[in-house]
């Protein structure tokens, strides 16, 4: 993709060299901290020392987090808040799952430390230590940490059980099982039910197949491509994204497990060659298990837990679990097996140094910086050509991120002068890079729009929006159709979609369109029992009772026929002027659900159409004592008063339908009472109850209601005229 840029003579083996320059960097450091602690722990006191602070930056973290859920806090500290992250357990971690790795590594070295040393009230402070950090682990809700924690306290407990022989080890395993105990009787107590719902959602092998587990092929996939030398390493975020055709607008910046992320960052074979140095270093530098003491055994343990809980997470990618393993690690290894010397020159540490510092030199920025900088250039209203000669630096440096590509894409697809040529070879590196993006598939579409490819271009428009679900995508496309065949090449393949470009079409009076479009959705995708019945209610408002009830078939041969449903057929029937039949349907839908007030509601109101009020009376009085809600009872008392109304008795109408506008006061209602009022040649009540449906009617229903307001009041004053002439005449002396 870069060849026709001229941007390369040589490319590196990297698909993004800055972060694998920030990665050695990292790894630099871990590998100076290693042997710095290697060194330090010649001593047995400072390896103690060493260990010891591990374990109480564990507690000081558990503390935080405990004091906010006590204090209930919502805001670390009272003031920050996580931008894209909502721990359940808030601490200066936003990742669960690397808080639940730190906390399993240091509760494991303070249950070591409690066993271990020779004080008791220092045995009771790390006591406490451990189960404050332990019940952390348990608070964080991170499923494999908790699952690994636990086992390596069976593996813990196991050791010490082995060794109740000796006396020394009778109060390290009382220390120990007093601890565990403590841990979950305080989780217990704080957590259970939320622990007991998080583990539910793996309770069976169906659940963990899909969780993030059914990823595990995709990731081996994608590492597989680049199975030689790697991606590079720190460039999983940004080389995964081509295979990643299923979630679109989901980053994966790792694949959460150890083995796929070497495997797709270093190849197969520095992935073989790193697992192997590392084995062959824990067995030649690690003393036999039999030989190592309880605090070396704890350490060892926490180690394994963190390994383990990483073929689930990612803990180990960052410097909190890494910096704390490198420590963890270097106390366990023995430096006079190598003859290391005890004094390394000052060269060897700051040559390790000056290059860890510079290879973060080199790695930064990040291709993040160069985003926003672009973005914001773009956003500015900078040219589409001078965007272009900012962005050759960019590339130059990021050559696989897609969101470099897409930018320009969409810069010189739109704008007053368009240049769709160039628009498309970015948009086509884009796509390239990432196929689920929303964006670039927009600048395409617009540059095909441009170039009159208008079919192909409406087929982009599709996948822009599935891809990004946004609102203004949909409305674009739609104001640029000209006929049906463009609006059916845009309906998206997903009916959820479909069903908000539906919305879209109504909204804007496209009636027929937006049915169609369901229509079409429903036929060519999946079909949803539910969007079907929306679909016959659409068909409904616009007078096509056939068609809606062609929509309905399908589910009566799917025998899905619920109230709604019932509903809708006999409305459906009622359009196309088949009263008995939409009769029948509501009463075979009441002998099938006696208790639902809404289809007994629509079928008085059906007896009321086809003029039977006593029966419609009936259903109602029998479904009165269960309705509660106001709104039901509302309808259930105009309804009612409608059926007096039917035969002729307006005075019993008009009490009900006043009993109804209090219940549940709407225009409607007012108005009703008002028309009553009107026929009963009650003036100043009907203007009344006119001014009162005026208040809560539209603009222009109150509009209308002002003409009613003007007639009644012209009435009025007609027969006010007329009663004063009447008394003139009867006052008149008689000749």
């Amino acid at each position: 993709a870069l060849i026709p840029l001229k941007i390369f003579d040589w490319k590196p083996i990297s698909l993004d060299a800055p972060s694998t320059w920030r990665e050695l960097s990292k790894h630099l450091t871990y590998l100076i901290t290693f042997l710095a602690t290697v060194q330090l722990s010649r001593q047995e006191k400072a390896r103690d020392r060493l260990l010891a602070a591990v374990a109480l930056a564990g507690a000081v973290i558990a503390l935080i987090g405990h004091a906010h859920a006590f204090l209930n806090l919502q805001k670390l500290f009272g003031w920050f808040s996580y931008r894209e992250a909502n721990p359940p357990f808030l601490s200066t971690f936003g990742n669960p799952n690397s808080l639940a790795g730190f906390l399993s590594l240091s509760a494991t070295l303070s249950l070591g430390l409690a066993c271990s040393v020779e004080s008791r009230l220092a045995t009771a402070l790390w006591t406490l230590a451990y189960v404050t950090t332990g019940s952390a682990v348990l608070m964080s809700l991170s499923r494999a940490g908790i699952a690994f924690f636990a086992l390596g306290h069976l593996a813990m407990l196991s050791v010490m059980l082995a060794r109740r022989t000796q006396t020394p080890q009778r109060r390290t395993l009382i220390v120990g099982v007093a601890g565990v105990v403590g841990v979950l009787g305080l989780a217990a107590f704080v957590a259970s039910e939320t622990l007991w719902v998080e583990f539910q959602s793996i309770d069976s092998l169906e659940k963990i197949r899909n969780s993030k587990v059914a990823l595990w092929p995709v990731f081996f996939h994608a590492g597989r491509a680049f199975a030689r030398l790697g991606m590079g390493r720190g460039t999983f975020e940004i080389g995964f994204t081509p295979f990643n055709t299923f979630l679109p607008g989901t980053l994966f910046t790792h694949p959460e497990n150890i083995f796929l992320q070497l495997f797709a960052e270093e190849g197969a074979l520095f992935t073989a060659l790193t697992i192997g140095l590392f084995a062959w270093g824990i067995r030649a530098s690690i003393k036999p298990l039999r030989e190592l003491g309880t605090l070396e055994t704890a350490t060892l343990v926490g180690l394994g837990v963190l390994l383990l809980q990483n073929c689930f997470d990612f803990g180990l990618e960052y410097p909190a679990c890494a910096l704390s393993a490198s420590v963890s690690l270097g106390t366990l290894c023995r430096a006079e097996r190598y003859k290391i010397p005890r004094k390394p020159g000052w060269i060897l540490w700051a040559t390790a140094t000056c290059l860890s510092a510079l290879a973060l030199a080199v790695g930064m920025p990040s291709h993040h910086r160069f985003e926003e900088r672009l973005a914001k250039a773009y956003q500015a209203g900078t040219p589409a050509n001078r965007l272009e000669q900012l962005a050759r630096p960019m590339l130059r440096r990021h050559p696989a991120d897609y969101y470099l590509y897409s930018l320009l894409g969409t810069a010189f697809s739109s704008g007053a002068h368009p240049k769709p040529v160039q628009a498309l070879e970015y948009v086509n590196r884009a796509l390239l890079l990432n196929p689920l993006d929303g964006n670039a598939h927009l600048a395409a579409a617009r540059a095909l729009l441009t170039l009159q490819q208008r079919m192909h271009a409406f087929l982009e428009y599709r996948w822009a929006y599935q891809y990004s679900s946004a609102p203004e995508v949909i409305n674009e496309a739609l104001a640029a159709v000209k006929d049906d065949d463009e609006l059916h090449q845009l309906i998206p393949h997903l009916l959820s979609l479909a069903e908000k470009m539906s919305e879209r079409l109504w909204l804007t009076g496209r009636h027929l369109e937006s049915c169609e479009v369901l229509e079409i959705a429903l036929n060519d995708t999946q079909d949803d029992p539910v969007t079907r019945v929306r679909l016959a209610g659409c068909f409904n408002q616009l007078g096509q009772g056939d068609r809606a009830l062609q929509a309905l078939s399908k589910l009566e041969k799917w025998g899905e026929q619920d109230e709604h449903f019932i509903l809708t057929k006999a409305e459906s029937l009622n359009v196309s002027h088949r009263n008995d039949q939409a009769l029948a349907e509501l009463q075979s839908g009441r002998d099938r659900f006696p208790s639902n007030s809404s289809l007994a509601l629509a079928l008085a109101q059906q007896l009321l159409l086809v003029g039977q009020p006593q029966k419609a009376r009936e259903i109602l009085s029998n479904i009165e004592p269960w309705v509660s809600q106001a709104g039901t009872r509302s309808v259930l008392f105009a309804l009612r008063g409608e059926s007096y109304e039917r035969e002729g008795q307006r005075v019993k109408a008009l009490d009900l339908y006043q009993l109804a506008a209090r219940t549940q006061p709407s225009a409607g209602l007012f108005y009703r009472v008002a028309s009553l009022y009107e026929s009963l040649h009650e003036l100043q009540n009907a203007l009344g109850a006119v001014r009162e449906g005026q208040k809560l009617d539209t603009p222009a229903g109150a509009k209308t209601a002002a003409d009613w307001i003007s007639r009644l009041e012209a009435a009025q004053q007609q027969l006010r005229a007329a009663r004063e002439e009447d008394l003139i005449v009867k006052d008149a002396p008689a000749p």
